[in-house]
């Protein structure tokens, strides 16, 4: 990311960048403590983090602030939670209120490792996240690096409290977003599980109308934000170099361009 402001002063509209279909997103093991059974902790956190510096600065404007786990597609309305709209002040004085309700305060902050695979991207981001706790909460997260093998194994393991758990979809449709967070689930590595949620997941894959079937998975979306089952970051965005004498690209949400289009 910090090559984009070099590239795009030498090679302008050659840099090209759109929505991608990726969120980047901490997980929260809510089996675990300092989580388990305290939503409180778990609101303050996402509460404490601006999202919009992250972008500006630490991902050179490339990304999209996220507020849910669905990035932006086609015909669904995500439910953005009603705090994302509180002006600064207010959303971290509401964190502090959260912070204290949850048993932290100065005199006993939360001390906590914050898990990611290592990569000098990855390496900003979660620097300037402990920065942000620290500064609004005084929490004292300390980020930890380890290999992507290592902490995948931990992550399924549910060794891990706070880790990076960052998503590609496989296809264009939010439940592969919210499957991650269905009871039993293969990858559900916060060990999130929601009777509700599960249901409406359920109703959702046998609804034959499109709309209500969308409306539905955003009911179950809105029920993640409000337990707060992981907390988002920001959504991903592609990211080429394409000469103006090339025809045939279209950027798109899966960031699939087949050769034999282009010339």
């Amino acid at each position: 990311a910090e090559q984009t402001a070099w590239l795009r002063a030498r090679l302008g509209a050659q840099v090209v960048s759109a929505p991608y279909l990726g969120n980047f997103v901490l997980g929260v093991n809510v089996t675990r403590a300092p989580f388990a059974g305290n939503r409180a902790l778990r609101m303050a956190l996402t509460l404490a983090v601006d999202r919009e510096t992250l972008v500006r600065y630490v991902r050179q404007g490339l990304y999209q602030p996220a507020w849910t786990p669905t990035p932006p597609l086609p015909g669904y309305r995500a439910p953005v939670p009603a705090w994302a709209a509180l002006p600064e002040a207010e959303r971290h004085a509401l964190a502090r209120r959260y912070y204290a309700q949850a048993g932290y305060s100065a005199t006993r902050p939360l001390r906590i490792e914050l898990r990611y695979p290592t990569d000098s991207d990855n390496r900003r981001t979660y620097e300037a996240v402990a920065a942000m706790w620290r500064t609004n909460l005084g929490v004292e997260a300390e980020p930890y690096n380890e290999e992507f093998r290592v902490q995948l194994n931990e992550r399924h393991l549910k060794k891990l409290a706070l880790f990076h758990y960052a998503w590609i979809g496989d296809y264009p449709d939010p439940l592969t977003f919210l499957q991650l967070f269905q009871t039993g689930f293969g990858y559900n590595d916060g060990g999130y599980s929601n009777p509700r949620y599960d249901a409406l997941l359920a109703a959702a894959g046998s609804e034959a109308d499109a709309a209500r079937r969308l409306g539905q998975l955003a009911q179950a979306e809105a029920i993640l934000n409000e337990d707060v089952a992981c907390i988002p970051l920001y959504y991903y965005a592609t990211r080429h170099l394409i000469r103006s004498y090339v025809r045939g690209w279209t950027s798109n949400i899966q960031d699939r361009n087949l050769s034999q289009y282009m010339y």
